[in-house]
């Protein structure tokens, strides 16, 4: 497959997938702990994941995609 996004643009949404890995994790994990409601182990594990995968994504874009 022809690559249509160069490897600085690559880094870059790499990048910004990380940061929603983060946003999504800290909205999921940490927002629990001021909002007031009982802690769920519901959304902390879809927080993990969601770090998890968009990390994983991230890092395989940034490294080239197909390999």
């Amino acid at each position: 497959m022809r690559n249509w996004i160069t490897k600085d643009g690559r880094g870059r949404v790499g990048e910004k997938l990380m940061e929603l890995g983060n946003i999504a994790a800290g909205a999921l994990l940490f927002g629990q702990a001021f909002s007031g409601f009982r802690f769920s182990y519901r959304l902390a594990t879809v927080g993990l994941l969601t770090l998890l995968v968009m990390y994983a994504v991230a890092l395989n874009l940034m490294r080239g995609g197909d390999h």
